[in-house]
């Protein structure tokens, strides 16, 4: 990544503008291809930057990465404001009207209408942030979900209620009923994101989610206009480990709000299943790869129980499987390949500790990804891939026969390394 460190601002750059560009897409396909820490280092740079200008077009595409990988970032108001929405947050060149996503350039504006209308609290959350987005402060600390927590509610009553900015036209491009729409559907989703965060961490625990409380936060969302409710639910689909509760909750209040709820309903599958596909087939490392496919799966499972569902979301669905099983299945040999073998072939002396963490923690993503590869097809390729490994690894004798054992038992079983054991400890006379 040492071009993105040499390359000057725009305001400097030499040569014409086509080999401005060049230089831009060499360092955009550098980062398509690039290492998880390789990709939190360059948007810590650009983060950096006080004037970000073109080098923002560098993040643009790894938009869905990041949803994934969530680097520490520090946070500043416009960031703290749309925490709660980023997922639906899209690049103008593919937002359309009426679709419920919100346009990227369009978040200064937003964020000014509801900075001017706070006043002095803005300044006060400026402060606050600058106090607790430090390097011992990052994504998710509890500070900055406090100020969230704050600010939310309070820029949700301010949009409902806010009149066309006299800059949205220049600024943005878009009409006045466009700031109506944006406002709109911002404000909806800003007035329930503690409700949705409190979902979300309700449905990790055994008893899931506050039926009371999702009822209330879905009948609400279904009273909106049609795409705006379909949002709202998608991301509770998205957003919420339990994709199934979710959905039976929608069931019943699809039944008190008749017709129009069903067809919610399904744009809001629509937009679960279009996230999730993102989350899957986005470049990142194993971990959190399989964070994706485990979560696409559990929503699969979800949607393939809905029998009202209509065919256009079935193809869909099926579509979804067939990209997670290739997903998947790359991802395994992959891993196996680079991760594991290979690094094992590379060791000429007894590993450290720290190698051997790092090997298990490999072995153990590779099991859960062919837990994940057998539910979605192929099992006997896994079953084979992994048999093969363990052979591989029986006969890595630069490894101690007791972690060559543990690795065994982690990739094929415990009888496979009671086996190994058996078959090199000495016998005593």
């Amino acid at each position: 990544m040492r071009e993105l460190h040499n390359m000057p601002s725009p305001a400097q750059q030499p040569g014409s503008a086509s080999d401005v560009r060049v230089g831009f897409s060499k360092v955009r396909q550098e980062l398509a291809t690039a290492r998880d820490e390789q990709v939190a280092r360059v948007v810590a740079l650009v983060d950096a930057m006080p004037d970000r200008g073109t080098a923002d077009a560098l993040v643009a595409p790894l938009r869905s990465r990041l949803a994934i990988l969530r680097p520490g970032r520090p946070y500043n108001f416009t960031r703290l404001l749309f925490m709660p929405v980023d997922a639906i947050i899209v690049p103008p060149r593919i937002w359309r009207r009426g679709d419920g996503m919100l346009p990227r350039h369009t978040l200064p504006s937003l964020a000014n209408v509801v900075r001017t209308a706070m006043g002095g609290q803005a300044a006060e959350i400026d402060r606050a942030l600058a106090q607790s987005t430090g390097p011992e402060h990052r994504d998710g600390a509890r500070s900055v979900r406090q100020l969230g927590h704050l600010l939310w509610p309070e820029a949700s009553g301010i949009l409902a209620a806010a009149k066309l900015p006299d800059c949205w036209i220049s600024q943005t491009g878009l009409a006045a009923t466009d700031f109506a729409a944006l406002a709109a559907l911002v404000s909806m989703l800003l007035g329930d994101a503690l409700d949705r965060q409190v979902l979300a961490s309700q449905a990790e625990d055994d008893d899931g989610p506050d039926p009371a409380r999702l009822c209330r936060v879905i009948g609400k969302s279904l009273s909106h206009e049609p795409h705006d409710a379909a949002v709202a639910v998608g991301l509770l689909l998205v957003d919420t480990p339990r994709p199934d509760v979710i959905l039976n909750a929608v069931d019943a209040q699809a039944e008190l709000h008749g017709a129009a709820a069903i067809r919610v309903t399904e744009q809001a599958i629509e937009f679960a299943t279009r996230q999730a596909l993102d989350r899957i087939t986005c470049p990142s490392d194993a971990g959190h790869r399989l964070k994706a496919l485990r979560e696409g799966m559990l929503l699969m499972q979800a949607l393939e129980l809905r029998t009202w569902l209509g065919g256009n979301r079935r193809v869909q669905i099926n579509q979804m499987r067939a990209t997670a099983r290739k997903t998947c299945r790359e991802s395994f040999t992959l891993s196996l390949e680079s991760k594991l073998l290979g690094p094992l072939k590379a060791v000429i002396r007894p590993p450290t500790d720290p190698q051997i963490v790092e090997f298990e923690s490999v072995a153990h993503d590779l099991r859960d990804l062919e837990a994940i590869g057998r539910r979605l097809g192929g099992s006997e390729l896994y079953a084979a891939d992994l048999s093969a490994a363990a052979i591989s690894i029986r006969a890595a004798t630069c490894l101690p026969l007791a972690d060559r054992a543990r690795l065994v038992e982690i990739l094929v079983g415990s009888e496979a390394a009671t086996d190994l054991l058996r078959a090199e400890v000495p016998r005593p006379c």
